[in-house]
Formats: structure tokens, C-alpha cells, sequence
């Protein structure tokens, strides 16, 4: 039946999916035929390799006296860089070691001061005196004594009223001869009077006792000499003392110094001999007293003894 003029039956006719795919076959075999002959008839290009660089050697002349050496050259001959010297170093100098100097040997005078003498002893001759606080060289010892250089030459004082400093390497010396002493001669005396005041000014000090131990000996060079003494100041003004104890032949053995004595005070003391080097003899011994200001008197005394 017809409606509108329009069939409503397709017409019959190929497939057109079907015609496509046979064309794409037919297209690929046409590819693959072209494509075997030209890899049939083309050449290979092969590319040379570049020629390795060749050794080649060349013969040296012989030389008189030498065996030739073969020079090998190369096409491509690679530079050869110096060695770069290396500084040679230059040692530093060896530093010396300051040498220590030795510290000079000296004393320093006593508040006292001291006598100044050819010899270790009280025996030898005065030549002069150090002020307190002077200050000597020590050039050697002998015993309690130092030598030291005074005036440009040679003396000794006595160790108790000085003070060393760098002594320990001083040597001991030999000191000169010892002057021979003329013995006093004894002398007939009473017997002494322990409570026998002086009629000079003691500025009220008073020698309430004295003795010399085991008097009038005689004594043995070899032991010391004992003494006591008891001092009180029965003033009523403070006394200034340089220095107080026994004296013999116009030499104190200083057993207190630089002491100041208040009014009522007393001084009880034993003490030896240990300054005087005395020879055989006898003698007389006083307690004498020396004050700040230079003047001395004798407390107690004479008590006559002897050495052998």
C-alpha cells in the first residue's frame, strides 16, 4: 500500500561496510608488495670507522759510545706538564733558653746597726759600723759571722743583728789569723754586791739581781758561759732600750733589744755567752744597759771570771 507516494520497503543493494573493508585489504597488500622491493634493491651505506692513531717507530742515529734509544712518536702526542717544584722550607731558628741569673747574696743591718771587722770575731780590729736598714753583699761566712764587701774590701759582721737573703750557695771561707788579746789581768775585787746600784742616771732601771754561772771558774773554751739577771724599772716614766745584757772588755752579748720597759716592768732572763769568742784569760763582766739614744751604763758588776 502507498502513502504519501513513500514506499515503506527499503531497496535491496551492497553493504557499504563491507565495501570499506575490502578496500582497506586491497590498500594494505599494494603497501607490502612496494614496500619488499625497495628493501631489495637498496645498498647499505656502511660509514668507515676513523683510522686509529698509529705508533710508529722511527730509528735514532747511532751515537759513539751510546746505545740508541728507540724515540716513540705518536700521531696524537700528548703534552707532558713540568712538576711544579715545591719550595724547600726553611728551618727556624732554634731559640737559647735565657740564662737565669743568680740573685745576689746581701744583708740588711738590724734595727741595732752592726760593727763592722777585719775577722769572724769581736778579737778582730773595728774598721767601721752599718747604720740600721744598710744593706751589704755577702761574699762568704764563717760560722755565725758574714763577709761582706764594705769600703771596696773585705768585712764581717755578725749574723744576730743581720738579716741574709739569698745565702744558701755562699761558701764558708777561711778568715784571716786571729789577733792575739793580751789577758787581763785579774784584779783583786770584793765580792760583788748583787743589789750594787751604779751612781750614774739609770733612768730608774735597777739591777735587782746578777751573777755569772759558776764564777770565776775557770771555764773550758769549749763550754759556753751562763748569766742571769733580773732588771725592773722602778721609775715612773716609760724607758726606751736599745739593748741590755752582759759586757766584757767593752762588748755587749745583746740578750734584749729594742725593748720598751713600762714604769714597775721587770726583765727575769738567762742567756750564754754565744757572740764572744774569747780566749784564755780572765775577765770582768758587766750588766750594762745601752738606751736609744746612744748613752750606756753598767746596772751591776764587775764579776771577774776565767777561761782556759
Amino acid at each position: 500500500m502507498m502513502k504519501d507516494g513513500l514506499s515503506l520497503h527499503p531497496k535491496k543493494g551492497p553493504n557499504l561496510w563491507i565495501i570499506l573493508g575490502w578496500s582497506a585489504l586491497v590498500t594494505a597488500g599494494i603497501l607490502l608488495v612496494w614496500l619488499g622491493f625497495t628493501a631489495t634493491g637498496s645498498e647499505e651505506t656502511v660509514t668507515p670507522a676513523e683510522p686509529s692513531p698509529t705508533t710508529e717507530m722511527v730509528p735514532l742515529q747511532p751515537t759513539m759510545g751510546a746505545n740508541p734509544t728507540p724515540v716513540i712518536i705518536t700521531d696524537n702526542p700528548t703534552p707532558t706538564t713540568p712538576p711544579t717544584a715545591m719550595p724547600t722550607p726553611v728551618p727556624l731558628p732554634t731559640e737559647v733558653p735565657p740564662t737565669a741569673t743568680p740573685a745576689t747574696p746581701y744583708v740588711v743591718v738590724g734595727a741595732d746597726g752592726v760593727n763592722v771587722r777585719t775577722g769572724p770575731s769581736t778579737n778582730y780590729t773595728l774598721i767601721g759600723h752599718l747604720d740600721p736598714g744598710a744593706q751589704a753583699s755577702v761574699s762568704g761566712r764563717y760560722n755565725d759571722w758574714w763577709q761582706v764587701v764594705y769600703n771596696g774590701g773585705a768585712g764581717w759582721v755578725y749574723g744576730e743583728l743581720v738579716t741574709p737573703y739569698n745565702t744558701d750557695g755562699v761558701a764558708q771561707v777561711q778568715p784571716p789569723p786571729a789577733p792575739t788579746a793580751a789577758p787581763v789581768p785579774p784584779t783583786a775585787t770584793p765580792a760583788p754586791t748583787a743589789t750594787a746600784q751604779p751612781t750614774v742616771d739609770t733612768r730608774g732601771l735597777q739591777a735587782i739581781s746578777f751573777n755569772v754561772e759558776n764564777a770565776p771558774g775557770p771555764f773550758n773554751t769549749a763550754f759556753d758561759v751562763w748569766f742571769n739577771f733580773n732588771v725592773r724599772n722602778g721609775g715612773t716614766a716609760t724607758v726606751d732600750i736599745a739593748a741590755l745584757g752582759l759586757a766584757v772588755n767593752g762588748q755587749i752579748q745583746r740578750s734584749w733589744t729594742a725593748y720598751t720597759m713600762p714604769p714597775g716592768g721587770v726583765l727575769d732572763w738567762r742567756d750564754h755567752i754565744n757572740q764572744f769568742e774569747l780566749p784564755s784569760g780572765a775577765y770582768n763582766a758587766y750588766l750594762r744597759v745601752c738606751f736609744t739614744d746612744g748613752a750606756c751604763v753598767d746596772l751591776s758588776g764587775p764579776i771577774a771570771f776565767s777561761i782556759r
